[in-house]
């Protein structure tokens, strides 16, 4: 088990939940953007594009690793802060949050 112990004067949720950045070369954005408006997106963003695929790899694998399919939940933290009118200075204090959840139940394809 991990523990963290910061200020909330220092950090915010937002900082806590930032795990890795990974990075694509521009090549495999382009193709993936041009494969999501082919599944029905009318205009995916980056972070829609690699996410989907990075979520899709995930669920390929469980599926080759597990004898049936399963259910697939994403999890992810959004920072509504920029979002919110009137906005929120980047420096004010406090959380402004909400947890996106997506779910997918895997087809028995075996």
């Amino acid at each position: 088990a991990v523990g963290v112990c910061l200020s909330h004067k220092t950090f915010d949720a937002s900082t806590t939940s930032t795990l890795q950045e990974i990075r694509f070369p521009r090549q495999g954005y382009c193709y993936s953007k041009g494969r999501g408006k082919r599944e029905g997106l009318d205009n995916p963003s980056r972070v829609e594009t690699h996410y989907s695929f990075i979520w899709k790899s995930c669920t390929e694998a469980s599926m080759f690793l597990s004898a049936s399919p399963r259910l697939s939940v994403s999890i992810h933290q959004v920072n509504i802060r920029q979002r919110i009118e009137p906005s929120f200075s980047r420096n004010s204090a406090g959380n402004l949050g909400d947890q996106g959840v997506a779910s997918y139940d895997l087809p028995d394809e075996r």
